[in-house]
């Protein structure tokens, strides 16, 4: 049989919240050992290789739907976890378990919501991936609008695209020295197109050495919007002023043009110029959103707070950045 793609959205309040509890980290396996068979405990050591596997949970939900979609699952399905129009994460699914107390454990439910999301399914590793949900619905074949409101898991056919694409992302780019870092991007610059295969490559050398510059020596890093602290695979070097029209200087300049930020929202607000940051180094609101509420919320949570990687030397960047954003500045009501 080939893996089917389960789609999970983790846009609310509630679901940011339970990632960091259970797949920011992973769950110990002497807390599961405490409400599963010890057999379960042994398959989960076993197939995880000693490691603690990650864990999430679905709502049965009134109608019955969400257990008949939590049924459909089968080992070796992946979960892809999408916040704000983006899959930003997915998981190889190892093991599906009912436990009402297992759930309120891992989450911190409260006594009168015991067992909301008591459909579990355990994963033996969890990674980022960057795609759009527009995009993955027209790998799908599906529906360009479908917005993913609910947990589904689609069928075998409809989701080998999505799995292809997981299986093929490069998520450990190399962390070449600044020598190989400064030619990446004068090969870059003097003509060699960045749709062919070499060029790729030479990307991936910059982007690399901008990922060492700000992750080598940290197992953990704090977002400079949001202020939450991350292990790096779920963190983004990404660029203050745009890449593509940075001069040579500036790329060079990695001290200074890229910025830390998380892969759940943070990014993806920045680079759209829905968030930007003012002259004295303060995060504000840039276009409007007129629309989604789970993204409004993220933003008032973020507005107004210090952007703690602003600094004179990054002004300019940031300059350039807000002065981009086409849009006059509204706020929200």
């Amino acid at each position: 049989m080939m893996p089917k793609a389960a789609l999970q959205p983790v846009t609310d309040r509630e679901a940011q919240a339970n990632l960091k509890k259970s797949i920011f980290k992973p769950v110990p396996l002497e807390v599961i050992a405490q409400y599963l068979p010890s057999e379960k405990v042994d398959y989960l050591r076993e197939v995880c290789g000693g490691r603690d596997p990650y864990v999430w949970g679905v709502k049965p939900r009134s109608d019955d739907s969400g257990r008949k979609q939590w049924e459909k699952l089968g080992i070796g399905d992946v979960a892809f976890f999408a916040a704000f129009g983006r899959a930003v994460l997915c998981g190889s699914i190892v093991l599906r378990h009912e436990d009402e107390l297992l759930a309120k454990r891992i989450w911190n439910e409260a006594d009168e919501e015991i067992g909301s999301f008591p459909l579990l399914y355990f994963m033996s590793d969890v990674k980022p991936v960057d795609f759009s949900k527009h995009f993955a619905n027209r790998l799908m074949g599906t529906k360009p609008n479908d917005n993913w409101q609910g947990f589904v898991v689609k069928s075998e056919e409809v989701s080998a695209p999505l799995i292809r694409l997981a299986d093929e992302a490069d998520l450990s780019p190399p962390a070449p020295a600044l020598d190989q870092f400064k030619s990446a991007i004068e090969q870059l610059l003097n003509g060699i197109s960045e749709t062919d295969r070499k060029g790729s490559a030479l990307r991936r050398l910059e982007q690399g050495h901008l990922r060492n510059h700000l992750f080598q020596t940290l197992a953990t890093k704090s977002c400079a919007f949001c202020k939450e602290t991350f292990d790096p695979e779920f963190m983004v070097a990404a660029h203050v002023k745009k890449r593509a029209v940075c001069s040579l200087k500036e790329r060079l300049d990695f001290e200074n043009i890229v910025i830390p930020l998380c892969n759940f929202g943070c990014d993806d607000l920045f680079e759209k110029g829905y968030l930007i940051v003012d002259h004295a180094g303060l995060i504000q609101q840039g276009r409007s959103l007129e629309q989604s509420e789970g993204a409004k919320r993220r933003i008032r949570d973020i507005i107004g707070t210090n952007c703690n990687w602003w600094s004179p030397t990054r002004e300019p960047y940031f300059k350039f950045h807000r002065t981009s954003v086409k849009e006059p500045l509204r706020k929200f009501r």
